[in-house]
């Protein structure tokens, strides 16, 4: 869990669900504003939007999380809101410089900044990123859209298409389940339901909004036939 007044990630035992129990906290100046985590391995991955960077936390004890390794860049990870890992890669979706930050992780104690996308139009406001195969999608917070973006040379990402709608009105996350991404958003209080089959045409085929149960929709997440939004 991160703390973005705390700056820093918390760890919480859930081996017995009806009593979670604090085990260990890891703060530091890397990860000020602490604003999310993505867990891969004994290595958790955690971007700061006040550090404009991504910090590198060894969990293998998880009683004493430590700093690994940390990358920051205020041109490419100017207020970081989002991380996902996938292989030796972490992606970072930056707010405030509208970017796609690619992060190379092979070696936890060195992340290196590997490529980026900054697209002032498409990626207004870049909020959440999700990954599914070669292509990051990535929410527009202030483009009201979601952005597909091919991430098959990691060294220079490239805008494919964006796809907006009415329902996409602020979006703040987007979580991928086969052949659908399913975006959050804040101003239209929605999940919306995108179809990505084919990555160069994604296309809205659903949605509900719901002012009073989906008022300011943040985040969502996606399992079996269920969507969960808070």
């Amino acid at each position: 869990v991160t703390g973005c007044m705390s700056d820093g990630l918390s760890i919480i035992n859930i081996s017995d669900p009806a009593n979670p129990v604090y085990e260990g906290v890891m703060a530091d100046i890397s990860i000020n504003g602490a604003f999310a985590v993505d867990v891969a391995g004994m290595y958790a991955y955690v971007v700061g939007y006040e550090s404009d960077g991504l910090a590198v936390i060894n969990i293998s004890d998880p009683t004493r999380p430590a700093l690994e390794g940390s990358v920051a860049s205020s041109s490419v990870m100017d207020s970081a809101r989002s991380v996902v890992v996938s292989g030796t890669y972490a992606y970072v979706a930056a707010r405030n410089s509208n970017s796609l930050a690619v992060i190379d992780v092979s070696d936890p104690t060195n992340p290196v900044v590997e490529g980026s996308l900054i697209d002032g139009t498409n990626l207004h406001g870049a909020y959440a990123v999700a990954i599914s195969g070669n292509y990051a999608y990535v929410t527009g917070f202030y483009s009201d859209s979601l952005a597909v973006i091919n991430i098959s040379d990691p060294v220079n990402p490239t805008y494919v298409k964006s796809v907006r709608n009415a329902s996409l009105n602020g979006p703040l996350s987007v979580s991928i389940s086969g052949a659908y991404a399913y975006v959050a958003s804040y101003y239209s209080d929605s999940l919306t339901v995108v179809d990505i089959a084919n990555p160069n045409n994604p296309t809205v085929v659903g949605s509900v909004s719901d002012g009073a149960n989906l008022n300011g929709a943040q985040s969502v997440d996606v399992s079996g036939k269920y969507a969960y939004v808070a």
